[in-house]
């Protein structure tokens, strides 16, 4: 018998506020048996990608199945403020909804209304759900758990809704916020990888407010240098989140990163230098990664996962 929801939700609510950081993992790579080795690895926060992904509501319901296995905080961003992906998720079992492209405060406010049931909002009205137990579970239990349990998580990728911040912080049922800075740098203007880590500036004075008002921060675990433990250390610390968030592509692509170069220091060993006798990737590739960085620089690996 898996976990009440309303118990993985509180666990998860304590564990953000007293400090502990919970890390969620983006799961883009849609493998039910890449989520059960990720909870019984211990990992107890999962974010299943309906707007970059092709994941489609059938394959999200066995997604949260594998996650249920291990008690998982489960989370879903959908694509656009659609009600109905919100509902069908919540229905699967979905423990928090993320919603991008939410045009201001006053859509916010309609969405999360949407997503309720009478007198709170104007939500359809069904006992059978997959997150109901398809209809074991009590109709009262139910509704008041769909009313105040699951979390709603407002994506803030425009400057008009940052425009908005406190009015948008005020909206009842909203707990957490997430400053989405590459969406804000691009629909300026900008698209250099660097830049984008300029926004954080604004961020730091948007998750002060958030603060201020017991609202929680969520934010991507991407620092500008992984190459140095300690700066990228001091400007994590800076944004304040509360809760971070990575993806497993990234993490298989610094795993294969930091594997191949190791795979070609080895080969360097052996043949006295000559990187081109490497297999696995192409000696073109390889001698135009030793020329821009070697293979022991630690940036040189961040740098091959952003290429990728």
């Amino acid at each position: 018998m898996r976990k009440p929801a309303a118990e993985i939700i509180a666990t998860f609510l304590d564990d953000a506020r007293s400090g502990r950081q919970p890390l969620a993992m983006f799961n883009n790579l849609r493998s039910p048996t890449l989520v059960e080795v990720m909870g019984a690895a211990g990992h107890r926060f999962i974010i299943f990608d309906l707007e970059h992904s092709s994941t489609n509501h059938e394959m999200l319901v066995s997604l949260i199945r594998a996650a249920e296995l291990h008690d998982m905080m489960v989370m879903v961003r959908i694509e656009r403020p659609d009600t109905a992906a919100a509902i069908r998720a919540l229905d699967a079992g979905a423990h928090g909804i993320w919603v991008q492209h939410l045009a201001d405060a006053e859509a916010v406010r309609t969405f999360v209304s949407s997503c309720l049931y009478p007198p709170l909002g104007d939500r359809g009205y069904c006992l059978f759900p997959r997150a109901n137990h398809n209809g074991i579970g009590g109709a009262m239990e139910w509704v008041e758990y769909s009313n105040t349990g699951p979390l709603f998580v407002i994506g803030l990728n425009n400057e008009e809704i940052l425009d908005e911040i406190d009015e948008v912080i005020a909206i009842p049922r909203v707990e957490i916020l997430a400053l989405n800075a590459p969406d804000v740098t691009v629909r300026a203007g900008y698209g250099d990888f660097d830049d984008f880590f300029q926004m954080h500036n604004i961020a730091k004075g948007v998750n002060k407010k958030i603060h201020e008002a017991g609202k929680l921060v969520m934010m991507p675990l991407l620092p500008p240098d992984m190459g140095d433990l300690k700066e990228a250390r001091e400007f994590l610390a800076e944004q304040a989140a509360d809760i971070w968030f990575t993806a497993d592509i990234g993490c298989f692509l610094n795993g294969l990163g930091t594997l191949m170069g190791l795979q070609r220091a080895l080969v360097k060993d052996r043949t006295g230098g000559n990187t081109q006798a490497s297999t696995g990737s192409e000696a073109s590739d390889s001698k135009e990664h030793d020329e821009s960085a070697s293979d022991d620089d630690p940036k040189s690996k961040l740098d091959f996962v952003r290429t990728c």
